[in-house]
C-alpha cells in the first residue's frame, strides 16, 4: 500500500493542476468557519435593536456548539467534495489519454496494482479531509462552544465517519464515470451536470409524485443522504439529528457495485 501510495503521489505533485487544486480545497476549507463567523458577526449588527427586542443574537446561534458543530461541518464541507473529485477524474483520465496507464503495466505494474493505487488514493484524499474536519472543528468548538467536555466534543461525532463515507463513495463514483468516459473534460461536464441538474430535477419530479424511495437510491443523492440537512438545526427547529440507517446501508451498496464495476472494467478493457 504504502509503494502505491508513493508511487501515486509523485505522480500526483508533479502536476500542476494538482497542486492548484489543493491549494484552493485548503483556502475553500480554512476559510469556512472564519467566513461564517464574520457573516453572523455582520448579521447581528445589521438587524439592529429589531432583534435585541426579541432576546436573538445570531451569534448565539449553535453553530459552534459540539452538540451540532460535527453536524454542521460534515454537511458544509461535503458540498467541497467535489475538488477532490477533480483530482481524482484528471489523475485517471491523464494516465489513460497520455498512456502512462499502459506504460506502467508494461514496466511491470499490474492492472490491478494501478486500480489499488488510486483507491488508497481515493482513501488517503477521504482521510486528509476528515482529519482536517476534525481539527477545525476541535478549534472552533474549543474557541466557541458554551459547553466543553469529553462527552460534548463526542456527543455528535459520528457524522465524521458518515463525511468519511461520504468522501470515498463520491470519489469512487468519480473514478467510475473517468473510467468510463476516458476524457477529464467530458467526465466533469457530465459529473458536474449529473450533480446539480439531472439529479436534483429528478428527484423533484419523484418526491413530488410521492416516490421518495426511489429518489433516494439516485447515486449522488446515496453520498449526500448520510449527512442529513442541517438548516431546521440552525434555525432553532427540531430535524434530523442523527445518520439514516437506509442511507449507509444505500452507501455500501453502491461501494461495492462501484468497486466491482471499476474493477472489471480495469480489468476487460483495452489499455
Amino acid at each position: 500500500m504504502r509503494r502505491l501510495l508513493s508511487i501515486e503521489f509523485t505522480k500526483l505533485w508533479s502536476a500542476r493542476y494538482f497542486r492548484v487544486l489543493l491549494i484552493l480545497w485548503i483556502v475553500a476549507f480554512l476559510s469556512i468557519p472564519i467566513g461564517f463567523k464574520i457573516v453572523l458577526y455582520w448579521l447581528e449588527t445589521q438587524s439592529g435593536q429589531s432583534l435585541d427586542a426579541l432576546g436573538l443574537k445570531f451569534t448565539q446561534l449553535p453553530v459552534f456548539d459540539f452538540s451540532e458543530i460535527w453536524h454542521n461541518l460534515a454537511y458544509v464541507y461535503k458540498m467541497l467534495s467535489i475538488f477532490m473529485a477533480f483530482v481524482v477524474v484528471v489523475s485517471v483520465t491523464n494516465e489513460i489519454d497520455y498512456r502512462t496507464l499502459r506504460q506502467n503495466v508494461i514496466d511491470g505494474l499490474s492492472r490491478k496494482e494501478w486500480l489499488l493505487s488510486k483507491w488508497y488514493l481515493v482513501l488517503a484524499l477521504a482521510t486528509a479531509a476528515t482529519l482536517l474536519v476534525l481539527v477545525l472543528g476541535l478549534v472552533a468548538g474549543l474557541t466557541s462552544s458554551t459547553e466543553v467536555s469529553l462527552e460534548a466534543i463526542f456527543s455528535n461525532i459520528g457524522f465524521l465517519g458518515a463525511y468519511w463515507i461520504h468522501v470515498v463513495l463520491f470519489l469512487m463514483l468519480s473514478l467510475l464515470f473517468a473510467l468510463l468516459l476516458r476524457r477529464s473534460g467530458l467526465t466533469i461536464a457530465l459529473l458536474i451536470f449529473w450533480m446539480y441538474i439531472f439529479e436534483p430535477i429528478t428527484i423533484g419530479i419523484l418526491r413530488y409524485h410521492e416516490l421518495d424511495f426511489v429518489s433516494n437510491i439516485f447515486p449522488v443523492e446515496a453520498t449526500h443522504r448520510l449527512i442529513p440537512w442541517v438548516i431546521p438545526h440552525l434555525a432553532m427547529f427540531p430535524g434530523l439529528d442523527h445518520i439514516p440507517t437506509d442511507a449507509l446501508i444505500i452507501a455500501f451498496v453502491y461501494l461495492v457495485l462501484v468497486m466491482g464495476l471499476s474493477w472489471r472494467i480495469v480489468q476487460k478493457r483495452d489499455l
